[in-house]
């Protein structure tokens, strides 16, 4: 799928802000949590995500979702990564 094709099918699925989003070389998010529901596609690149502690790697077409309310975090590797993210409220 293109980004494009991956926007469309989050939008379709009540993602109304679904966008491609880049982040840098070993950028950090420390613990926090939304008031909405988020979905993130892979584009390339690795990010370490920990969603209520438990950690896992994401690389290129690995999807996840994540509920409202549950605390999360992430840690992108030296070369950056991309991805398709969207909230649905």
């Amino acid at each position: 799928m293109t980004e494009q094709e991956v926007i469309n099918q989050m939008i379709a699925e009540g993602y109304l802000d679904a966008a491609a989003w880049d982040d840098g070389s070993r950028d950090d998010y420390e613990e926090h949590t939304h008031p909405f529901d988020t979905k993130l596609v892979m584009v390339s690149g690795e990010m370490e995500l920990s969603v209520n502690g438990v950690k896992r790697v994401l690389r290129s077409g690995d999807t996840v979702e994540v509920l409202r309310g549950t605390p999360h975090a992430a840690k992108i590797d030296a070369t950056g990564c991309r991805y398709i993210i969207g909230e649905r409220h």
